[in-house]
């Protein structure tokens, strides 16, 4: 399912959207177990689909989704390993250009290999915000990456596919965050202002 594509596509999110609802009128505390269990549900519909690896077939593009967010967390732990130890803007240079990577291999391999396309929609947002963090890490300003909060950062389901590039600081700070009745009733009021007017 290609999001925002049809209204198919707002159906779904709709069904993700009500134990959202839910969960900010009834004010239970499994907040983020909820976005961790929504955000693999939408992402097993959108990329659900089966992708082209040369002579492989079969294989689903949600394997290169998870691949490509394991590398990068991976990558971030590897880096904030490092870190601890000094700064070495040598190492820092090689993990930027290590996370731009997957990238550059799913614009550039399909033009010397057709039959491969390792990309996905996203991937673009997912390697920035990868970046963003790797920066982060490097200034000091991350200091613990926590697996689940990261792989939420990168692969938020309502943001993957069509942006806004995101802070991995503000996000964190909005993970650890709890919110009241009223401020997620003031937040739901304003989402649908925006929808609505999007529309619009």
């Amino acid at each position: 399912m290609t999001p925002y594509a049809d209204f198919l596509y707002f159906r779904v999110s709709l069904v993700a959207l009500l134990p959202t609802i839910l969960q900010g009128l009834t004010g239970w505390r499994g907040r983020r177990a909820l976005i961790v269990v929504t955000t693999a549900a939408m992402l097993a519909i959108q990329y659900g689909g089966p992708a082209t690896l040369g002579a492989v077939r079969g294989i689903s593009e949600l394997w290169i989704v998870g691949v490509c967010a394991a590398f990068e967390w991976l990558l971030a732990v590897g880096s904030l390993a490092a870190r601890r130890g000094g700064r070495r803007p040598w190492l820092f240079r090689l993990a930027l250009i290590a996370a731009v990577a997957p990238l550059g291999l799913a614009r550039w391999l399909p033009l010397v290999a057709p039959d491969w396309h390792l990309g996905f929609l996203g991937i673009s947002y997912v390697t920035l915000r990868s970046l963003d963090a790797l920066i982060c890490i490097e200034d000091g300003l991350v200091t613990e990456l926590p697996f689940v909060e990261f792989l939420g950062f990168l692969l938020f389901f309502p943001t993957i596919s069509a942006g806004p590039i995101d802070r991995y600081r503000r996000f964190a700070r909005d993970w650890a965050r709890e919110r009241t009745r009223a401020e997620f009733l003031q937040d739901v009021d304003q989402g649908v202002h925006r929808i609505v007017r999007g529309f619009l």
